[in-house]
């Protein structure tokens, strides 16, 4: 909603990506949650990017943070995902991103657990009639 509310809705912003046809498709791939496309079409931009004199320094951590939040928006609709099918999604082995997501649980960012016998992420809501009387 954020990204469709400040990108793809946004006039000024619209325009501009006009002019970039790459990262226009970045923007509607990642919007229509087409994770394997919109990164790997992010990584062709990667080699450009570092050439900017400005955006080099960043370029690691901006990678880093779209994937981390391509993988907590692709969790967020669910109770319980397979890790078989998370992993196909974003064209990766499941061993690398059981870790990936550990690291995100662990920092926080995707409220769940993993099953790592049966591959299965599940997400960990608060008890809330506990949250109510505390």
């Amino acid at each position: 909603a954020e990204l469709s509310e400040r990108v793809v809705k946004n006039s000024a912003f619209r325009s501009m990506l006009e002019l970039y046809p790459e990262a226009r498709e970045i923007v509607h791939d990642f919007h229509s949650s087409r994770y394997a496309s919109c990164l790997a079409a992010l990584e062709t931009l990667r080699p450009d990017l570092l050439l900017d004199l400005h955006l080099r320094p960043h370029v690691d951590q901006l990678y880093a943070d779209i994937r981390s939040k391509a993988l907590v928006q692709y969790f967020s609709p669910f109770v319980a995902v397979d890790l078989c099918r998370m992993a196909s999604a974003f064209n990766v082995e499941v061993d690398s991103l059981e870790k990936e997501i550990a690291a995100l649980i662990m920092s926080g960012c995707i409220p769940a657990r993993i099953d790592s016998q049966a591959k299965v992420l599940h997400a960990r809501h608060a008890d809330q009639r506990n949250a109510t009387f505390v």
